[in-house]
Order: C-alpha cells, then sequence, then structure tokens
C-alpha cells in the first residue's frame, strides 16, 4: 500500500506545489548535520539540560535593563539553531551578545500567496542597552547572509 501511495502520489501538485512522497529511510551518521557535542560553542542558555532559567533571567525586565535586546529580520533559512547562534555571535563579535532567541518563522498570511517567503527573525540580547545602540546604528540596513 505504502509503494502504492508512493508511487502514485510523488511529484503531484497540491495547492500548487510538486509533492515529494518516498519512504522515510535513516540517514546514515555520515550523512547527518555535525552533532552539537563535537562543535565547540554552546548557546549561552542550553534549555534541555539548565535548570537555573528564574536565576539566569532575573533582572532582565527591570527598568535599567530595558533596551538590550534587539529585533534582526530578513534573515535566510539556516541548518539548525546552534548554526544561527554561531553565526549572530559572529556577526556581532564586537559586542557583548548574552543571548541568541530561536529563529522565528511567522505563520504564512491566510490570503494571497500563501508560499511566499516568510520573512524570519530573532532577537539578539546585549550586556547593556548602549551596546545595543551602537550594533543598531553599525547593522540597521546592512546585508548579511547573502540577503
Amino acid at each position: 500500500m505504502a509503494q502504492r501511495a508512493t508511487q502514485h502520489l510523488n511529484g503531484k501538485l497540491v495547492l500548487g506545489r510538486p509533492v515529494k512522497v518516498g519512504p522515510g529511510i535513516a540517514k546514515s551518521r555520515a550523512k547527518r548535520p555535525q552533532d552539537r557535542t563535537t562543535r565547540d560553542a554552546r548557546p549561552i542558555f542550553d534549555r534541555w539540560t539548565r535548570t537555573d532559567a528564574a536565576e539566569h533571567w532575573k533582572g532582565y525586565a527591570d527598568e535599567d535593563q530595558q533596551g538590550r535586546r534587539v529585533y534582526v529580520g530578513g534573515l535566510p533559512r539556516m541548518p539548525d539553531h546552534h548554526t544561527v547562534n554561531e553565526d549572530v555571535r559572529h556577526m556581532f563579535r564586537d559586542y557583548k551578545v548574552e543571548a541568541v532567541s530561536k529563529v522565528v518563522i511567522p505563520q504564512p498570511p491566510t490570503s494571497g500567496d500563501r508560499y511566499a517567503q516568510m520573512p524570519r527573525y530573532l532577537f539578539v540580547d546585549f550586556s547593556s542597552a548602549d551596546e545595543a545602540r551602537h550594533a543598531v546604528r553599525e547593522f540597521n540596513g546592512r546585508m548579511a547572509w547573502g540577503v
């Protein structure tokens, strides 16, 4: 039954786009992206293993801490969060970056071209509002990652 569905549906147009249908075969270790454990850098806050979130983010919403978070938009598709974290930190290497959020991909609009490229964005937290302002002045409108 699965083989017949694969043969019948592969390449058919669904909502104006060709569907790729094939067997679910696990990739070999050689073809998988590099494991996070083999890389040097780690995200500042690894939500899966750390248990001190309340202490880590304590005071972040205080009035004197406002202005440290910067919106970074128009991002291309990137393979994983670790790559995003490394690339964003490299881009802001002259600044004190405290945290890089996950990439946010908005839902497509309910009308119009549902398959239009949706702008991806994230947030970067700097050590101070001054650092954030300087980074915005330097990078606002600048092309990065070929986009």
